[in-house]
């Protein structure tokens, strides 16, 4: 699809909702959101695509990264890309030790962010995290707002949370 064609797209599904912006709910949940809203460049509309998540799922991401990576130091033929689904139990228990260790040890440490990429197809690409408890629809229309008004600013203190999961044992 073309830029224009994007545009035209969106616009139409962003008026049906009567909000600012179209929220593509089978890519969001509680803690994210994808969303669509439109804006003017260089005085042309284009579509900003959004990926918002809560700091605290970004900052699980992250460990869930790094565990990933120190388990495959100590397990040469572990790819998390294809064996995920059918970890033995040796590998899942690795992991789940070294996510431990990582939440304990308060190694990983996260920041909001808005991370802009200005060559994406449709006119403007956006992954940003917000150290919110929740993505709500309030949550949208206030970074849109926010956005609009060229207020990009985030808060640059380092956070570090508590994995919400069950292989923990708590």
């Amino acid at each position: 699809m073309t830029r224009e064609e994007a545009v035209d797209v969106y616009s139409k599904k962003i008026r049906a909702t009567g909000r600012e912006y179209w929220l593509d709910e089978q890519e969001s949940g509680e803690e994210y959101a994808h969303f669509y809203f439109l804006l003017n460049r260089d005085g042309k509309p284009i579509v900003a695509d959004i990926m918002l998540y809560t700091l605290r799922l970004h900052h699980e991401s992250e460990v869930l990264e790094i565990a990933e990576a120190r388990v495959a130091e100590k397990f040469p033929g572990y790819d998390p890309d294809k064996s995920e689904p059918d970890l033995d139990a040796q590998v899942a228990e690795a992991l789940a030790e070294v996510m431990v260790e990582l939440q304990e040890e308060e190694e990983v440490k996260v920041q909001e962010f808005i991370e802009e990429d200005l060559e994406h197809e449709w006119g403007l690409g956006i992954d940003a995290a917000l150290n919110v408890p929740v993505i709500s629809p309030t949550q949208i229309q206030r970074f849109i707002d926010r956005y609009r008004a060229a207020d990009t600013r985030t808060d640059p203190d380092l956070y570090s949370f508590q994995i919400k999961s069950d292989f923990s044992g708590e």
